[in-house]
């Protein structure tokens, strides 16, 4: 019976429970029912290999204190920084990233991997992994051109991780996917290991274009280049490519929880519409034939197809998605310009898991209408982030190396709260930086993570680690 009371409760709502006597706090340490029905689960800062399943139960209260005060201080409009005498001295992962390569808009030379213990930077022909203490050193990847994308996935935070990257030869312009295992693990003697493994090499078909989209889920990696779509299964060693006669394909992902497409396409006066295209194993049977492609397509069904007014007549950008871990949703996240001299606004429009329904959610508009990326957490989801000091349109110039130039970006960090009056702005956060950041010329956010409470800095003696 007592148990039952402390179902359905938020984790502050619980730790405060267990606060008040003993005896409540005896049950959370030793039930892991009331933790698991808490609708902000996902919050817990989880240690890397392990899921909510495996975690030792008399961990779990502990964890979630520390996700409570993480939650209050990133819900802050200035997240303060850890005091200097709490922050590793210098905090230095990497030394001096000379010939590190970043990709995508932002040119982003490292990311997080699942369970927020290791980082990966890219390199030329090199990726190299650190823990995040920079303690340990790490195998790594090497390969030939240059690295177009990049994405991994897991699904038991960290023990496991899946990660594919698209390379481009200089030479012949081919371009090839690779696709590794990676294994994290703990010794008796809590040494942190980390084993790389091949599973596959693809070459993508020669007229593939640029790689805009790279998403993957278990033996599946699909690509898009704005005009068509390459599916590969490395374990049947088979792939696939069709185009579509439209070119307002936004992006498209492969649903969290079947081996189906889920597209999302753009009409200026329509407004968005979701499509999914059902069973990627039937496409991948008619072999490198993509007239063959195109009829397993008009044969296929599409399970759903729904129009949202709500974005017609509005500029729409396709930002990033986001799957929690209790929600039952994949959410698809979207950025819509009214008018170019109005701020932009936040939607997502949600599929749910369970019957397959779609909602939209409108997120409020954004305080400045300048660049707007988005950083990936240990979670799989986005922090969505805007910057508006820096006004440069090369981006090869993107990371400062001469003069004083430090990043001045809001985050916005899921879930993204829905507005509660039409016409609100939705709430943004600035990271604070210690004392001995702030002496430094060159100062540029490369990744954050609100679960675990740390940012990725690059600075002028290298990427750095700042604790919150």
């Amino acid at each position: 019976m007592t148990v039952n009371c402390m179902l359905e409760l938020s984790l502050e709502d619980l730790c405060n429970v267990g606060a008040t006597c003993r005896r409540f706090q005896d049950i959370l340490l030793s039930q892991r029912k009331p933790w698991s029905t808490s609708p902000d689960r996902y919050r817990l800062p989880l240690p890397m290999g392990k899921t909510f399943q495996t975690v030792p139960i008399d961990e779990i209260y502990w964890l979630a204190c520390r996700a409570v005060a993480l939650q209050k201080k990133f819900a802050k409009d200035v997240v303060v920084p850890l005091i200097d005498e709490m922050q590793p001295r210098k905090a230095s992962i990497t030394s001096y990233m000379f010939g590190a390569e970043g990709i995508l808009s932002r040119k982003t030379p490292a990311g997080i991997l699942p369970g927020g213990r290791i980082v990966v930077a890219y390199f030329l022909h090199l990726i190299k992994f650190y823990m995040i203490d920079g303690k340990v050193s790490m195998p790594e990847i090497q390969y030939d051109g240059d690295l177009k994308a990049i994405e991994w996935t897991s699904e038991d935070n960290g023990g496991r991780t899946t990660l594919a990257i698209v390379v481009k030869d200089k030479m012949s312009m081919k371009k090839k996917t690779l696709v590794y295992d990676l294994r994290y693990t703990v010794t008796v003697r809590n040494k942190e290991k980390l084993r790389i493994k091949k599973l596959a090499e693809v070459d993508l078909p020669e007229n593939f274009g640029e790689c805009y989209t790279l998403t993957l889920r278990d033996c599946y990696v699909a690509l898009f280049d704005g005009a068509g779509i390459s599916v590969i299964d490395w374990n049947a060693e088979k792939k696939i490519q069709f185009f579509f006669n439209s070119t307002n394909l936004l992006r498209f992902d492969i649903h969290p929880s079947r081996p189906d497409l889920i597209l999302q396409f753009y009409a200026y006066s329509e407004g968005i519409w979701i499509e999914i295209l059902p069973n990627m194993d039937e496409l991948l049977l008619s072999g490198n034939n993509p007239h063959e492609a195109w009829k397993q397509i008009d044969k296929s069904t599409t399970q759903l197809v729904e129009n949202f007014p709500e974005c017609r007549n509005k500029v729409v950008i396709s930002i990033s998605r986001s799957k929690r871990d209790t929600s039952g949703t994949f959410d698809m996240v979207f950025l819509l310009e009214c008018a170019p001299e109005d701020p932009p606004s936040i939607c997502s429009i949600s599929l749910s898991l369970a019957d397959s329904s779609l909602s939209f959610k409108d997120h409020g508009y954004c305080s400045v209408i300048r660049e707007f990326t988005a950083f990936k957490t240990s979670r799989g989801d986005k922090i969505l982030a805007l910057r508006e000091d820096y006004q440069s349109s090369d981006l090869s110039d993107y990371y400062p190396d001469k003069g004083e130039r430090h990043d001045d970006v809001r985050f916005i960090f899921p879930p993204y709260e829905s507005t509660k009056y039409p016409g609100s702005q939705i709430r943004e956060t600035k990271l604070g930086l210690p004392d001995w950041l702030r002496k430094c010329k060159r100062c540029v956010i490369v990744g954050v993570d609100n679960i675990y409470g740390f940012a990725l800095i690059w600075t002028d003696f290298g990427l750095c680690v700042v604790n919150y």
